[in-house]
């Protein structure tokens, strides 16, 4: 919540991760942002080995729900947009409160390749 790094903190942004202008800009664009030195972490000789796994992992889950569906804000009674900010339970690890959101798929295609993918979860776990 450092205001001079996140001057919109409890905003959901990632332009700030991707716009020079803004304090937690880093180049290049190919490394940053990561989660490298990310409190969660850990720091130094304590920090997590497994935290370049959780990063890739991260990143290939990102793709895959870009490639797949569209995730917009969610729509009023008159079809309007509902911009919410960012809600944090209490507590020493605030977790972020439920908020709305609408996922569409991207294309028809994309709904038969899920239905396919469901499908054999469930036959693999029986």
């Amino acid at each position: 919540m450092d205001r001079e790094t996140y001057p919109d903190g409890k905003l959901f942004n990632p332009a700030r991760w991707l716009e020079p202008s803004y304090p937690t800009y880093k180049e290049p664009l190919s490394v940053y942002p990561n989660c490298q030195n990310f409190h969660a972490f850990g720091y130094g000789r304590r920090s997590c080995p497994g935290s370049d796994f959780t990063e890739r992992s991260l990143i290939i889950m990102v793709a895959k729900l870009a490639w797949g569906v569209n995730i917009r804000w969610p729509l009023d009674a008159d079809g309007n947009e509902i911009r919410e900010s960012m809600k944090y339970g209490p507590g020493q690890a605030p977790r972020p409160i439920k908020f709305g959101c609408r996922i569409e798929p991207r294309t028809p295609e994309r709904i038969k390749d899920f239905q396919r993918v469901a499908e054999k979860l469930n036959m693999d776990q029986q």
